[in-house]
């Protein structure tokens, strides 16, 4: 299991009442992040792993945070009000 913990029903939108709704592409890529390091995790335990599949998991898992890091600095540079997927969501 990763440290990375998949978006919950609330962080898809249904927000309590009082709270603002996260940013939908910022629980997208979170989730995607979540997802490569869960498909890494489990390629890297099965018996007939290679070394270079390790390189393909972890330029894949590179990608995903890249294209994260993109949209918080450039989406919500401009502090729109959209909230931002929390921080929690990595716990």
């Amino acid at each position: 299991m990763t440290a990375l913990a998949h978006p919950t029903a609330e962080d898809e939108g249904q927000a309590p009442a009082g709270r603002s709704r996260p940013c939908p592409r910022c629980v997208r890529l979170t989730a995607r992040i979540s997802s490569e390091a869960d498909h890494a995790q489990q390629v890297a335990a099965s018996p007939a792993f290679a070394a270079h599949v390790s390189d393909v998991m972890v330029q894949r898992l590179s990608d995903a945070v890249t294209n994260w890091r993109v949209h918080l600095l450039g989406d919500h540079s401009d502090d729109d009000g959209t909230p931002r997927l929390a921080l929690s969501s990595f716990t």
